[in-house]
C-alpha cells in the first residue's frame, strides 16, 4: 500500500512539475530602462521610456502609427496581457496589442477605441496611413459597457487558439474581470511578431506579460549571446 501510494505521489508532482514548466513568461514593467530598451525595436514613430511606462507621443499630422516590437513570435495557445492608454494628444484616441506582425502593412492587433468607445480588433497598415486610413477594423467594435477615459490605464488579454484570436478587457480601469471583449479568426493561425502600437494615436502602456510554451524570459538572456542570436532569427524570417 505504501509503495503504491507512493508511485502515485510521484507520478502527481512529474505532472505537476510537467504543467508548469509547459509554459515560460516574459513581463516587462517598463522600470528598467536599460532593460527594456535592450528587448523592444522601435518600428514607427518615437516610443520614451519614461516613469516606469512606455508611450508613442502624439502630433498633429501624424504620417505613421506607433509600433514597437519584441523578438517573440506568436503561436498557439499564447496569451498576452498588457495595461494600456491613451495619453489623448494624437489625431485618434486609442491603443493595441499586436498578435501578429506580418510587414509593414498587415499588423493585426487587439484593444481599444478610447474615443468610441468600442473594444475592436484593428487590422493596421502603418506605412499607408498618410492618407488617413490609420488602420481597418476587420471585425466590428463591441461598445464598451461604460466609457474608456485618456491617461486611463485599461487591463486587456489577448489569447491565441489556432486560427482565433480573441479579446478579453473591462472598462475599468487595471480590473482583473476581464468580462468584455471582442475576437476575429484569421485565414492562417498568426505567426509574426508581437508588440505594442495604436492607430494614429499616441498609446501608453504600463506593463505586459506574455506566456507561451516557446516563450523566453528575455531579461536572463545575455544580450551579447543568446538574445542576440534571437534577434538574428528573427530578422531572417
Amino acid at each position: 500500500m505504501k509503495r503504491n501510494l507512493s508511485l502515485a505521489t510521484m507520478s502527481l508532482i512529474a505532472l505537476t512539475c510537467a504543467t508548469t514548466s509547459f509554459a515560460g513568461e516574459f513581463f516587462d514593467d517598463f522600470q528598467d530602462k536599460a532593460k527594456s530598451e535592450a528587448v523592444w525595436e522601435v518600428i514607427h514613430r518615437e516610443w520614451i521610456l519614461k516613469g516606469g511606462t512606455y508611450s508613442a507621443p502624439g502630433a498633429a499630422g501624424l504620417t505613421q502609427d506607433p509600433v514597437t516590437l519584441l523578438p517573440i513570435t506568436a503561436e498557439d495557445g499564447m496569451i498576452i496581457e498588457a495595461s494600456c492608454g491613451d495619453a489623448g494628444d494624437g489625431n485618434w484616441s486609442n491603443f493595441a496589442v499586436i498578435y501578429s506582425y506580418e510587414d509593414e502593412d498587415i499588423v493585426w492587433t487587439g484593444g481599444a477605441g478610447v474615443g468610441n468607445g468600442q473594444w475592436r480588433m484593428f487590422k493596421l497598415t502603418p506605412l499607408q496611413s498618410g492618407g488617413g486610413a490609420w488602420g481597418t477594423d476587420i471585425v466590428p467594435g463591441v461598445p464598451v459597457k461604460k466609457p474608456l477615459a485618456p491617461n486611463g490605464f485599461y487591463h486587456i488579454r489577448i489569447e491565441l487558439k489556432r486560427k482565433t484570436a480573441t479579446l478579453f478587457a473591462s472598462f475599468t480601469p487595471e480590473a482583473k474581470n476581464l468580462n468584455e471583449g471582442n475576437e476575429f479568426t484569421l485565414d492562417k493561425a498568426p505567426t509574426g511578431r508581437i508588440g505594442l502600437a495604436a492607430a494614429g494615436a499616441s498609446p501608453i502602456f504600463d506593463w505586459i506579460r506574455v506566456t507561451g510554451k516557446n516563450v523566453e524570459d528575455l531579461f536572463n538572456v545575455d544580450p551579447k549571446g543568446k538574445l542576440a542570436t534571437t534577434w538574428g532569427k528573427i530578422k531572417q524570417l
